[in-house]
């Protein structure tokens, strides 16, 4: 016996060799059930069903996906769990889509913390949704990155500080440096003495606050168009054709067999939207693609709503359309707008707003008002009302005089001739665009804005003195050597900073020759131009708790959250790490991770 123990074995090693060997099956049993956690997460899919029970023919995704991949796969095919260790149980499901949850955050939380600093994004609605921006301090890569929701007690301004900082404490990241804030135009957010932005200053002083641009030129546009009578008209008609053709199937088809007819390319109107200018971009453009089919659309149907919509669409749509093309559609090309990417840096958004505010004073022409009426007369031929007069109706201002009643009148000036149309409708509504731009886009001081241009290499005052303005609010020792050494780096490698972006300036400067202007430069960086990641969140928001999923508890829908928006660093973290997680989470029945003893 003991020659056969020192050969193949003793007892404990035999039990240590078959435990060790059951572990291993469990993993791999619990790997196949991470990676569908994983999928279904990623993918926003609900994983229970309504019974689950042996008899169910439909037992939820997270079951029919196991029993789906037991078919195929060997390992699932020939292994059977015990009872108290499948899984599969509400409870397990939880804790495994919580360390799925945990390991992603986690990775971006340690990038966070390499990084030495970062810029806090806030956006509320039922729910804050909190996100971080920051610079990779070797690749130079901005990341952009989801933290979570915390639902919020009260919707007023401490409420939701006190809920920016729980979240900061609860990752570990409350004590490193915070060189920015972004959050939506709303006043209990951007509010200067009683807003977030004013008392999260309490704990972040060097925090500057950036309105969110892409919020920013939204009111530029929207507000522009309130202003002018004609253009508000002309978005009220846009939204009742998309009802009009959207909530009936006879008219409906009636516009795909057109569309047909005309040889159109099959396209559908778009729906309007208050808090995204790019959905009216998308809007009018599709109404342009297929303006001769909805005219003749309205033209052919018999109903009073037809008609009324034909004679508004014949007044106002075609030369409005002329006039928004260039005027609307450009401030949303040139400016960053939703989604704007995550390279994007302040310095280049404030150039392109004022690129865009040249071009629009050098509109103000009498040949630009010309090619416009032609494009309108244009849109009325193709429609074969050739020969109409382009009338835009505006109503009279209604006289106020002391002490008498006067009468009010319905009556419309028309704006008929190409002064009228150049005087009281194109320049106005060019004025008043450029004048919104101006005077909206300047939340960020006009010193600290001077130095974070002196970031940018397509600036003038590209790397001077005006760095000192940032280094003095972030109390940066600056040194003026480091600006002139690294200009003249840029011109013996004989590279044209004109073609470089700010983020390329960056990864080519060495930190530990240029520490202070490298750091500077991560600070201008890691300032963000909009808050529209924390909006895209709430669309993950609205699949995941929608009114079939109504009773899911805040920490499940937190983690599915992050799982659904943060699928690119859930794909990257390890099976294995997420499996140890788990493991570690309490004493289990059943051992997930080896003990190995040295047996004599």
């Amino acid at each position: 016996m003991y020659k056969e123990a020192l050969v193949h074995g003793n007892v404990v090693h035999h039990m240590q060799t078959g435990s060790e060997l059951q572990m291993k099956e469990r993993r791999d049993y619990l790997l196949h059930i991470v990676a569908v956690i994983k999928l279904l997460g990623k993918q926003g899919i609900s994983f229970r069903g309504h019974d689950e029970s042996e008899d169910s023919e439909n037992k939820g995704p997270f079951i029919e996906f196991l029993n789906v991949l037991s078919k195929f796969d060997p390992f699932l095919k020939r292994y059977i769990p015990p009872d108290n260790a499948t899984y599969t149980s509400p409870s397990s499901q939880n804790e495994i889509i919580q360390c799925c949850s945990g390991e992603a955050t986690h990775k971006i939380v340690n990038e966070l913390k390499a990084s030495g600093m970062y810029a806090i994004r806030g956006h509320h609605k039922e729910q804050l949704a909190i996100c971080v921006r920051y610079v990779l301090p070797l690749s130079g890569e901005i990341k952009e990155h989801f933290l979570g929701f915390r639902e919020l007690e009260d919707f007023n301004a401490d409420a939701i500080t006190e809920s920016l900082q729980e979240c900061l404490k609860e990752h570990g990241v409350d004590s490193i440096l915070c060189v920015a804030q972004t959050y939506d135009g709303a006043a209990v957010m951007s509010g200067v003495s009683g807003g977030v932005q004013a008392k999260s200053r309490k704990y972040h002083p060097e925090g500057i606050y950036v309105h969110c641009y892409a919020h920013e030129l939204n009111l530029v546009l929207c507000h522009t168009c309130k202003a002018i009578k004609e253009a508000k008209d002309f978005f009220s008609t846009m939204e009742n054709l998309y009802t009009f053709f959207s909530t009936s199937l006879i008219h409906h088809h009636k516009f795909k067999a057109v569309q047909n007819t005309l040889g159109l390319k099959q396209g559908e109107l778009v729906q309007l939207s208050d808090t995204c200018w790019s959905c009216q971009v998308r809007s009018v453009n599709a109404l342009i693609n297929n303006f001769p089919a909805v005219h003749q659309c309205l033209s052919e149907i018999e109903s009073s709503t037809a008609t009324g919509l034909l004679v508004k669409f014949k007044k106002t749509v075609s030369s409005i359309l002329s006039l928004y093309v260039p005027v609307f559609a450009y401030p949303h090309r040139g400016l960053p707008h939703n989604p704007p990417k995550e390279t994007l840096d302040l310095a280049k958004a404030v150039d392109l707003k004022d690129a865009v505010c040249n071009t629009l004073r050098a509109m103000q022409t009498p040949e630009k008002v010309s090619e416009l009426l032609q494009k309108a007369e244009s849109l009325l031929r193709d429609t074969s009302t050739e020969g109409e007069e382009i009338v835009l109706e505006r109503r009279k201002k209604q006289k106020s005089m002391e002490d008498f009643v006067v009468e009010q009148s319905s009556s419309r000036e028309h704006v008929s001739t190409k002064d009228d149309f150049r005087t009281k409708l194109f320049f106005p509504c060019l004025d008043g665009m450029i004048s919104e731009l101006e005077n909206r886009f300047s939340s960020v001081s006009e010193e600290m804005m001077r130095g974070i241009q002196a970031c940018s290499p397509l600036s003038p005052n590209f790397l001077s003195e005006d760095l000192r303005e940032i280094a003095k609010h972030y109390n940066i020792d600056f040194k003026s050597e480091e600006a002139l050494v690294a200009n003249n780096y840029f011109a013996n490698k004989k590279l044209n900073s004109q073609t470089l972006s700010m983020g390329q300036v960056y990864k080519l400067l060495d930190p530990l020759m240029f520490p202070t202007v490298t750091q500077i430069i991560q600070m201008a960086l890691t300032v963000p131009v909009s808050s529209c990641s924390c909006e895209r969140s709430f669309s993950a928001l609205r699949r995941l708790h929608n009114w079939l999923r109504c009773t899911m508890g805040q920490s499940r829908l937190q983690d599915l959250a992050v799982l659904s928006v943060e699928r690119g660093v859930l794909q990257s973290v390890s099976d294995d790490a997420i499996v140890d997680r788990f493991a570690g989470m309490h004493a289990r029945r059943q051992a997930l991770t080896v003990t190995r003893q040295n047996v004599k």
